[in-house]
Parts: structure tokens; C-alpha cells; sequence
């Protein structure tokens, strides 16, 4: 009898999970992306203004391909991250 959503193969021994490849995924987070990476990416400004609040060097991380916080905001259009870090991280001695 076939299940639904299995089919039967022949009665060799071998199971079929190892024939099986996972599931690959296409999210950013797939990469090891950080709390703060993410925030950026989405536009979650008052998760980017907490993290930063308690971890101040959140605002040097960097993904898998070497973008930062500010790279990554402005890569996906994402205004008031940008906007945020800015005006809370510029250095005063910039002519």
C-alpha cells in the first residue's frame, strides 16, 4: 500500500533519506547574518536603536561578502536606517 506522498521505489534495503539533499534556503539569514545585519536590511529601525543602545560595535558587522550596516540599507533601499545611523554615528571632525 502507497502512502500519500511517498512513492514506493524497489525493496532494496537502502533508506531514502540518503538520496535525500536538504532543502537549500535563499534568505539572508542563510548566510549567518547578525540581528543587526537584519534590521538593516528590513528597515526595523527600533531594533537597529536597541541593539546599538546595548552594543554599541554592532555598527562594524559585516555579512558573508564584506557589506555593512549601512551598505546593506542602502543596497536594499531602505531609507531610515541610513537616516539613523547617520545622524547618531557621523564623526564630529568632518570638515
Amino acid at each position: 500500500m502507497v502512502k500519500a506522498g511517498r512513492r514506493c521505489t524497489s525493496s532494496s534495503s537502502s533508506t531514502s533519506s540518503d538520496s535525500e539533499e536538504e532543502p537549500t534556503t535563499s534568505t539572508p539569514n542563510a548566510k549567518n547574518e547578525t540581528a543587526m545585519l537584519t534590521a538593516a536590511r528590513y528597515g526595523i529601525t527600533e531594533m537597529m536603536t536597541a541593539i546599538l543602545g546595548k552594543f554599541p560595535v554592532a555598527v562594524n558587522d559585516v555579512d558573508a561578502d564584506k557589506k555593512n550596516i549601512v551598505l546593506i540599507a542602502v543596497e536594499t533601499r531602505q531609507l531610515e536606517p541610513y537616516n539613523i545611523l547617520l545622524s547618531n554615528y557621523i564623526p564630529y571632525n568632518v570638515p
